[in-house]
């Protein structure tokens, strides 16, 4: 069972295998047992590693924001990216041939 973000798009690889990509940022290799499909491998292991922060939290220090002053994130707020090999979603897979 995949727990990640929903898939775009999927290409099958023979009758009983796919790859499936979309909003995690790396393909899943599926496979069919039975009646079902399960994931078996993700083909991007930097999925479990995290990115270096590329802005650090003093970066808007004394800048003009455009939203509400009032709003304040807690101190513990951050945004983890995984380091993966795709910046992006990836949105459309084809065979290459």
């Amino acid at each position: 069972m995949h727990n990640g973000n929903p898939h775009l798009g999927c290409i099958f690889i023979n009758d009983d295998k796919l790859i499936a990509v979309g909003y995690d940022k790396v393909p899943y290799v599926y496979a069919k047992d039975g009646s079902s499909w399960k994931m078996i491998k993700c083909l991007d292991d930097g999925l479990s590693k995290t990115r270096a922060a590329k802005i650090t939290g003093n970066a808007f220090l004394d800048k003009k924001v455009y939203f509400n002053p009032d709003f304040k994130l807690a101190s513990n707020v951050s945004q983890n990216e995984a380091d993966t090999k795709h910046a992006n979603f990836i949105n459309c897979v084809k065979p290459f041939v």
